[in-house]
């Protein structure tokens, strides 16, 4: 999944800049990224992460993940329900949120 302004609207995360949801997309993309990582790594062995190594330097990591963690699209699946269930909980914390009153002002 690709974390950009059209998702975290539809979520009722919204910036007055679009320079600001472009930032808050990539911080948000980057965990999301971390945590899906974190959790296919815990399941595969050390020399299956030094070959994964090599098919993600070759940008063919797809076909050596359905082989090799066949359950790695539920991992993917799962962390981002956890994610949005996070960003939606949290959302009025998140520092420069509009709040959703403000829905007929121009905001990214």
């Amino acid at each position: 999944m690709k974390i950009n302004e059209y998702y975290l609207a539809s979520i009722g995360i919204r910036f007055k800049t679009k320079e600001e949801t472009q930032a808050f997309a990539e911080i948000v993309q980057s965990e999301l990224e971390i945590r899906i990582g974190t959790e296919i790594a815990s399941r595969l062995s050390d020399e299956q992460l030094d070959e994964f190594d090599l098919y993600i330097d070759q940008n063919d990591a797809g076909e050596w993940l359905e082989e090799n963690c066949p359950d790695y699209r539920d991992i993917v699946d799962n962390e981002t329900e956890r994610m949005e269930e996070e960003l939606i909980s949290n959302r009025s914390m998140i520092p420069g949120v509009i709040d959703s009153s403000e829905d007929d002002k121009k905001v990214y």
